[in-house]
């Protein structure tokens, strides 16, 4: 009866995991857990998962270890410790419990067949949801509102839009007015979020062996159009770039050489902006990337103050108190009265861990696929494909190794991936 009752979580893990965090919208309402909710519930699922096995160390996981043990170290040259190993533990006992359970879970391949399909209903739910949603709000009398709460007619169910200004230019020449573009949340607390699930769906889906064609090129359709509608425009990146990457994993060195390669460049890019900062920006301004000014002025002042972390960091979870807020008078007056923290997973493990912490991140990946003799198997290459698509989402993002469910999902297809 017990083996029954793990075995139902292991299939339905990451639904669950995405589930606590769900916005309700109801009535003009918002119903969710709250933070100590969340957290209870998440670490009630991995308490649960978890058995003897799940304690067994692999030594294809090596570098996941060392990771966590840096993250962890940071913590003891925090200023505020106690806050620091508290967040450190609130994210890696979870973490590690469900990395560690599928690490070591046998049959591994077809528990991961069985978490994606419901993972990928999951998201049609989701989309469908969203859909529905916002056609009855757009033929309703009061139209679409955004940062508003919608109250449909469809059983006063609702969510929450966000606009995206101004996509195509200053103005729309034959209106004479400014376009607003709305995306939905749906249920997530933002439309980012959102975009991010739908982009894990579309390419579960690419890798899934067991669907028929007709079905895969449907869901390709309603995952497509639905990514494009949340005009997420770094996931939208993302998707276009993963054909090439697949491509590339055909050589499994080349493969390797381009996800270390692809953090420097990443830091390459941001000295560059900094450098050249107007002349750059008349660039973005064109294809219009949305309001990267303002976290670059955050990633210059990072990058200009790397003297104060590159060694030591300023301790796991604190870049935000630790650091931000005491460069805060340095930053310009737009960021008054914001809730900030360095929105690059890359830099603000460079900031809280230093740059051995950085350096075991860019090569967490890379040492899992090289221990891994089984890489070129599709179902094998679809879990580091899904770890790259939440590493990407991240240099533009701070979700991972935060109180996140992706942080989970990522503890999920990692223990895959180092599964033997």
């Amino acid at each position: 009866m017990i083996k029954e009752i793990k075995k139902i979580f292991l299939n339905f893990l990451p639904v669950l995991i995405f589930s606590i965090f769900l916005n309700i919208y109801y009535d003009g309402n918002t119903f969710k857990l709250s933070n100590i909710q969340s957290v209870i519930a998440v670490f009630a699922i991995s308490l649960i998962i978890l058995d003897k096995a799940s304690f067994k160390i692999n030594k294809n996981a090596f570098a996941v270890y060392l990771f966590i043990t840096v993250c962890f170290i940071s913590c003891f040259l925090s200023d505020d410790f106690l806050s620091s190993v508290k967040r450190f533990f609130i994210v890696f006992l979870p973490f590690l419990m469900i990395f560690q359970t599928y690490l070591n879970i046998k049959r591994v391949e077809d528990v991961k067949e069985s978490f994606e399909k419901y993972f990928i209903y999951f998201v049609i739910f989701l989309v469908i949801y969203a859909l529905t949603i916002f056609l009855f709000d757009f033929f309703s009398s009061d139209g679409i509102r955004s940062h508003e709460i919608s109250k449909s007619n469809f059983f006063k169910l609702g969510q929450f839009y966000y606009t995206r200004k101004d996509l195509f230019g200053s103005s729309n020449a034959l209106l004479n007015q400014q376009i607003d573009i709305y995306r939905p949340s749906s249920l997530l607390s933002n439309t980012i979020g959102f975009s991010h699930l739908v982009l894990l769906a579309i390419y579960m889906n690419y890798f899934n062996e067991n669907s028929s064609r007709f079905k895969k090129l449907i869901l390709y359709f309603l995952f497509i159009i639905t990514l494009f509608w949340t005009f997420s425009r770094i996931s939208i990146l993302i998707f276009m770039l993963v054909p090439f990457l697949i491509f590339l994993a055909k050589n499994k060195r080349y493969f390797i050489i381009f996800l270390i390669v692809k953090v420097f460049l990443f830091f390459l890019l941001i000295i560059l902006q900094i450098e050249n900062q107007s002349e750059n920006f008349v660039f973005l301004d064109i294809i219009n990337l949305g309001k990267f000014i303002d976290r670059f002025e955050i990633y210059k002042l990072t990058l200009l103050s790397f003297e104060d972390y590159f060694f030591n960091g300023v301790g796991f979870g604190q870049g935000s108190e630790n650091f931000i807020m005491k460069k805060y008078s340095s930053l310009p007056s737009f960021y008054e009265n914001q809730n900030l923290a360095i929105p690059s997973v890359p830099l603000t493990i460079l900031v809280e861990t230093g740059f051995l912490g950085l350096l075991f991140y860019i090569f967490l990946i890379p040492l899992v696929i090289k221990n891994n003799k089984n890489f070129y198997k599709k179902s094998v290459l679809s879990i580091f494909m899904i770890l790259i698509i939440i590493q990407l989402t991240q240099y533009f993002d701070i979700s991972l190794f935060r109180f996140h469910p992706l942080t989970f999902i990522f503890a999920i297809y990692l223990g895959i991936g180092c599964n033997k």
